[in-house]
């Protein structure tokens, strides 16, 4: 019995130093990845573990042969401590994880959510694309292409406006293609744009209405416009002055009459109501490449010696229906569709070619108005067409029974 219990006492001092020399060692190599384990409990010896024969029986570990000089037990041990410690790490990462807020969210659904969101930005930018282009489409097809103005004749005031040009462009001769071209100086009394030549009729019809009201206004007092000064809006147009005065006040009432007038025809105008009287000397958008040359604006100091300069009075003689698009006349302006004249007595008479001219225009009217009578009636009273002819309905039978014969 004594050697009994010195024999289990044995084992149990030789188990428990193995193991704590394993944790030791354990400790030693990776601190940082494991605590420390506590040590396992001695084994306590029960009638169980006592055999037949009165000895105590003998762990796995170490009835198995020894390999390099290790229990097998031992070397499995170190398996399963390595399997604790690759645990024990993908729970230290799997901790840190659930602290991130993304933690429980599925990559693959935020991803397709990113793609989604893409595909509506791609498809808004390119709506967005389609419809500033409409924009632009329907910006140029509405573009102004006809204004009423009033022309400049007198020479005196033709010659300053040339000698003013001549001195800017001595100082930048960038500026050439943004000079008014003599021969076209005019004041623009508003603008429009007409999409066929039934519009230019109803434009010329409002004119020609234009012309008694006009009268009533001016009351038989021929108007005299004084240029002197030049100013400019935003340095991007150089204009010659009018200076302030009845002849002044007369011209914008005329102007905002004659823009209703157009309006109940049927005709848009622009700047009828906020007309400023002037004459354009020069101006950059007439020369759109100036801005890739740096020229954004148009120096004062060029033509600052004229600030005050005095160019002359003008008469208002008469109105025109001008074209933009179309080509300009031989003495360079515009192309007019109609004209009206006031204060004849007082002023000069209209010259053949401008009597020749207003009286083409309104046979023209007249005979566009009865070709589109004629078309309108037409269509309505068709016949039928036979091999490109055109029969009446009495005559198809006999053409189909010639040709069966």
């Amino acid at each position: 019995m004594w050697r009994l219990c010195v024999s289990l006492l044995h084992n149990t001092v030789r188990v428990s130093s193995r193991c704590s020399s394993s944790l030791t060692l354990l400790r030693v190599r990776a601190p940082h990845l494991m605590e420390p384990l506590p040590l396992p409990a001695p084994p306590q010896l029960g009638r169980q573990d006592i055999g037949v024969t009165g000895e105590p029986e003998t762990s796995s570990a170490q009835r198995e042969p020894k390999e390099d000089g290790k229990p097998k037990g031992v070397q499995e041990n170190k398996k399963s401590k390595r399997r604790r410690k690759r645990i024990s790490s993908n729970e230290t990462v799997g901790n840190l994880l659930t602290e991130l807020p993304f933690a429980n969210a599925d990559i693959s659904d935020v991803l397709e959510i990113t793609r989604a969101a893409k595909k509506t930005v791609k498809k808004k930018r390119k709506r967005h694309k389609l419809e500033s282009d409409d924009n632009d489409k329907s910006k140029q097809q509405k573009r102004p292409n006809y204004f009423v103005s009033l022309p400049i004749t007198n020479s005196k005031i033709q010659d300053d406006i040339q000698t003013i040009q001549d001195s800017v462009l001595q100082k930048d001769n960038r500026l050439s293609k943004a000079m008014i071209p003599k021969g076209s100086y005019h004041i623009t009394l508003f603008v429009m744009h007409l999409a066929s030549e039934e519009d230019v009729t109803l434009a010329v019809n409002a004119l020609l209405e234009s012309k008694k009201p006009v009268e009533e206004i001016l009351r038989g007092v021929t108007l005299i416009l004084t240029f002197c000064g030049i100013s400019d809006f935003k340095r991007e147009v150089v204009f010659a002055e009018t200076t302030s005065g009845d002849a002044v006040t007369a011209l914008k009432q005329i102007t905002e009459t004659m823009g209703k007038i157009f309006e109940e025809n049927g005709i848009a105008v622009i700047g009828s109501k906020d007309f400023v009287p002037h004459l354009t000397l020069m101006k950059l958008s007439r020369a759109p490449k100036l801005r890739k040359q740096g020229i954004k604006k148009i120096d004062t100091s060029l033509y600052k010696d004229f600030q005050s300069h005095h160019f002359g009075e003008e008469f208002f003689q008469q109105l025109d229906l001008c074209s933009m698009l179309k080509k300009r006349q031989t003495n360079g302006y515009y192309h007019i569709e109609a004209s009206i004249f006031f204060g004849h007595k007082n002023g000069r008479e209209p010259d053949d070619a401008e009597l020749v001219s207003l009286s083409k225009r309104l046979v023209e009217n007249a005979v566009l108005k009865a070709v589109q009578q004629y078309i309108e009636e037409t269509q309505q009273t068709k016949a039928k067409q036979i091999d490109g002819i055109s029969l009446e309905p009495g005559i198809i039978h006999e053409k189909i029974e010639n040709n069966i014969k």
